[in-house]
């Protein structure tokens, strides 16, 4: 038996649930909870609660704004968001406006002090919204360079295996030609004459003994 049902925030009417079974409704159920965009909703619900906007507000075309908005992200179209940055920098200007003017108006140390301190960081964070709306419409760009990094005994020569042999080099090409000839083990060298001098030096040893 097909379990139906809907989902509600504050007694209004966001979404169908309607399944084959009633597992198959409990997962759509689920899944629609657990939905980035029943999030997002549920905080603006929350946060116009009482509101003349919150009172107004169907929740079902609610959720498709917030669809319409992730398919232009996922299509590389940042027009949203940075409406979204400008509108929150202004605002936050705004505030910094109002709050500095309770400052001004206040006729006690503490009021003064407390407006103006909430004033700076209003100020603060509308300069920082503004500067993230110009890293987005003007990204950096990053160069990178290339390096041939090696670590220990390796050397890295351009067009040549590691530890290869370059055969057209000429000091090669010589120690190719004269290999055989210095390990040969057939070839003789040259005699090395006797040395008077050890010759007297092994007398006196033998007249010792």
């Amino acid at each position: 038996m097909a379990k139906k049902g809907s989902y509600t925030l504050k007694g209004k009417k966001a979404f169908d649930v309607d399944g084959p079974t009633d597992e198959a409704a409990a997962r759509d159920f689920a899944k629609v909870t657990l939905d980035p965009r029943t999030a997002g909703l549920r905080v603006i619900d929350a946060a116009e609660r009482g509101t003349t906007f919150g009172e107004g507000l169907d929740l079902r075309y609610g959720l498709l704004e917030l669809r319409e908005l992730e398919e232009a992200l996922h299509r590389d179209d940042m027009q949203p968001v940075e409406n979204a940055l400008l509108n929150q920098a202004v605002a936050l200007q705004t505030l910094f406006v109002r709050l500095t003017e309770r400052a001004m108006a206040s006729q006690y140390r503490d009021g003064l002090e407390a407006f103006l301190k909430l004033a700076l960081r209003a100020q603060n964070q509308s300069r920082m919204t503004f500067e993230t709306l110009a890293t987005v419409k003007n990204p950096p760009v990053v160069y990178a360079r290339q390096a041939n990094v090696t670590t220990g005994p390796q050397q890295i020569n351009n067009g040549l295996p590691a530890g290869g042999r370059d055969s057209h080099n000429p000091q090669n090409k010589l120690l190719e030609q004269t290999h055989g000839e210095r390990l040969d083990p057939g070839a003789t060298g040259e005699t090395i004459g006797s040395n008077p001098s050890m010759e007297a030096v092994g007398a006196v040893h033998r007249a010792e003994d």
